[in-house]
């Protein structure tokens, strides 16, 4: 069994990353496509929640917003992603 992370490497991973510079990569438009639905599926998770949940989600919606601006058809889709009145129900 896996031993669950300790709270003092969450803190030092925290203090860390808290003055670091900022994380800057030029993704081709269909990985940050793929990356953008992914994140919405994870945001589906009903565990996730708090600091990490607004997290993903301004990520996601950041991208979204950023590939709408190249390819108004798949900003459209993403859009769908967002919505879970058209999610399909797996068996």
């Amino acid at each position: 069994m896996r031993a669950a992370v300790s709270e003092e490497i969450l803190q030092k991973v925290a203090l860390e990353l808290a003055g670091a510079d900022p994380v800057r990569s030029e993704l081709p438009a269909p990985e940050a496509f793929t990356i953008c639905t992914v994140l919405q599926l994870a945001l589906r998770h009903p565990g996730l929640s708090g600091w990490s949940r607004a997290i993903a989600e301004k990520a996601a919606r950041d991208l979204h917003e950023a590939i709408g601006r190249r390819s108004p058809a798949a900003g459209e889709l993403l859009e769908q992603g967002w919505n879970r009145a058209l999610d399909s129900e797996v068996p």
